[in-house]
């Protein structure tokens, strides 16, 4: 893991300097490479838990990084799923 400087911010903050009026192109680019980031976490047995608009990060080439794993879990052959709650509360499925 290394620390990068993501120049534009996080996806909370271009939605709200955009007003919420995103065209539908850039909301998919946005969201395929969030889901490129998941995938390449994933094949690492790896689990987020805490995905977010505020952890998502872009710079202004159009870079998306996900941030903060400060929930994140390592599965191994002796965990192989997850177990209890983590995240942020209002943005977990019910």
């Amino acid at each position: 893991m290394f620390i990068e400087y993501m120049n534009a911010g996080s996806l909370a903050s271009f939605i709200k300097m955009n007003n919420k009026n995103i065209p539908e192109k850039i909301i998919s680019y946005i969201i395929r490479e969030i889901l490129k980031g998941l995938a390449c976490i994933h094949k690492l047995s790896q689990i987020h838990r805490d995905i977010k608009s505020d952890n998502i990060l872009i710079s202004k080439d159009g870079s998306i990084k996900i941030a903060d794993f400060g929930y994140a879990l390592q599965l191994t052959a002796d965990k192989v799923s997850a177990r209890g709650l983590a995240g942020t509360a209002s943005w977990m499925a019910p």
